[in-house]
């Protein structure tokens, strides 16, 4: 039986109750308010940032597209380039990279392109010449006067003139009568080819022609190519026959040859091979008749040798 003791008793503790619980949701709402509004700033700032991304990616995609809607437009539209820049540029996007490009200026505003292939390429597709010629004879306008197409021993085989070059650009291709005479023109275009020596195998050593030239005459050798040897080697009977200086007071060598280790004089001499002709240092072999052309002749040359016919292609180093 309820007393008006124990309802005043269970009246204070719903009271208190209740104080109780209200106090627990004062303390829980902050908690539960912070944890929403870091939730919400951080999805906001993750939103704010991807906005940002893709506002860079559209306006870089713009000013990328600004100065053409292709490479070759991009190219062709770059600020501050030279005319041999761009056709070099050009001619770089179209050929594949094996290629390798060279601009040469024939006058003023006319300029040969020049398309060396690379040792390892044996046969040739005029048609894909032709084809990926197309972009640089349109963006190249009238200053691509002629294009040359070199061999792997850097001998013109296909030159496109001002003609062939002017079909390219109306027809995007060349019939095959002008091919052929592209074809006949490539080979009596001497300009810019090879220095081409042709020797001799013996015991598979390749000899080769060459002339010495010192300040007392000079004479014709036929020396062996050593390609593993960093200096030019003559005899004593070709240094006596070229020039007079006092040995003993030359500087001095060691180098191993096949026929043991030799310490030889330094002096200069004028080697000769082909058209080239270079002034350089030479050794002089006092222990035998040992003759070599050592590297040091060919420094600024690229080099390619052609077994079959024991024969050498010299050709300047691009710069």
């Amino acid at each position: 039986m309820w007393t008006a003791k124990n309802i005043s008793l269970l009246l204070a503790f719903i009271l208190i109750f209740r104080v109780g619980y209200q106090m627990r949701d004062n303390y829980v709402e902050p908690n539960r308010l912070e944890t929403a509004f870091a939730s919400e700033s951080t999805s906001l700032k993750r939103s704010h940032l991807q906005k940002i991304h893709a506002l860079e990616e559209d306006f870089n995609k713009r000013i990328f597209l600004a100065s053409g809607e292709t490479v070759f437009d991009r190219i062709h539209n770059q600020p501050g380039q030279s005319i041999k820049g761009l056709l070099e540029n050009l001619a770089k996007e179209a050929f594949p990279e094996a290629l390798q490009i060279e601009v040469q200026a024939e006058e003023f505003t006319s300029f040969l392109l020049m398309v060396y292939m690379p040792p390892s390429l044996r046969s040739t597709n005029y048609e894909r010449l032709i084809a990926a010629s197309v972009p640089v004879v349109e963006y190249g306008g009238d200053f691509l006067t002629s294009i040359a197409f070199y061999d792997r021993y850097r001998k013109s085989y296909f030159f496109l003139d001002e003609v062939a070059l002017g079909n390219i650009r109306n027809t995007k291709s060349l019939p095959s009568n002008q091919i052929q005479l592209a074809r006949e023109r490539g080979q009596q275009f001497s300009r810019y080819n090879s220095v081409s020596v042709e020797g001799r195998f013996v015991n598979s050593h390749l000899l080769l022609p060459i002339g010495i030239s010192g300040p007392a005459g000079a004479i014709m050798n036929e020396s062996l190519l050593d390609t593993g040897a960093t200096i030019t080697m003559i005899s004593r009977e070709l240094f006596n026959a070229t020039g007079f200086e006092d040995l003993s007071k030359a500087p001095t060598r060691r180098f191993q040859t096949v026929n043991g280790t030799i310490s030889a004089p330094i002096v200069q001499r004028t080697i000769s091979i082909g058209d080239v002709s270079r002034t350089i240092d030479v050794a002089v072999n006092i222990r035998d008749d040992l003759v070599l052309i050592g590297m040091n002749l060919f420094e600024g040359y690229d080099y390619l040798i052609e077994s079959q016919k024991a024969m050498i292609h010299l050709w300047p180093k691009e710069q």
